[in-house]
């Protein structure tokens, strides 16, 4: 008896543990996904307890390989761990995000030209593993100088910095603040956002919960 006791405490401790689902994401448009993608799943799995942790682009990486998540949502390229997957779950034109009290919030399309010499807002380099430090090198490239570039802690300062007109920024096509103003980006070079879902191992669930993501993505496009 004790042995079936004992056997019963094990299966029901491995089930508890196979009926959550962890997903780690950086920012405001893998929110959004996942506010139209995690209510699909849950009615296809009731049973199964979905936690969403946001954290910062440069611990993501740390939330996956410490398993502290099955999924981590992030931009191309910022997870770099050997033995995961990826899949692409999302991808948006960038525009320019600026102050809806700016003058520039009136433009129906901006150029690069027309950017110049404006302070922008970027995100510190160790902020994130790889996209921060290859931003401000692109700006630094295109003749900004250092004292023309802001430094925002994570996004949502980010996007705070924008709104007070403080600086203009780049940010995928979606749903922000109101004080936030998306305007098209008209330049020869083809901007995009991608973003992409990184898991370990083989699990249905992680799969199903991409598809899923994937799925609600196409309906926004």
């Amino acid at each position: 008896i004790e042995a079936y006791q004992e056997m019963l405490g094990c299966f029901a401790a491995g089930k508890k543990q196979e009926a959550k689902l962890t997903i780690a994401y950086t920012g405001p448009m893998e929110q959004q996904l996942l506010l139209a993608a995690v209510p699909v799943f849950h009615r296809v799995h009731p049973e199964i307890d979905v936690q969403l942790r946001q954290c910062s682009m440069a611990a993501i990486g740390e939330e996956l390989e410490n398993n502290e998540c099955d999924i981590a949502l992030a931009v191309h390229g910022e997870i770099r761990m050997k033995g995961c997957h990826h899949a692409e779950v999302l991808r948006r034109p960038i525009c320019v995000a600026v102050s809806a009290e700016a003058a520039l919030a009136n433009e129906k399309m901006l150029t690069m030209e027309q950017l110049k010499k404006r302070r922008f807002v970027v995100l510190r380099p160790d902020a994130s593993t790889r996209t921060s430090k290859l931003i401000h090198q692109w700006l630094i490239s295109l003749g900004w100088q250092e004292s023309m570039i802001l430094y925002a802690d994570n996004i949502e300062s980010q996007l705070l910095m924008v709104s007070l007109g403080e600086g203009i920024t780049l940010m995928p096509e979606g749903i922000y603040p109101p004080g936030i103003r998306l305007v098209p980006f008209a330049d020869k070079e083809n901007f995009v956002h991608r973003t992409e879902a990184v898991w370990k191992g083989k699990s249905s669930l992680c799969e199903e919960m991409i598809h899923l993501l994937q799925k609600e993505a196409q309906k926004c496009t």
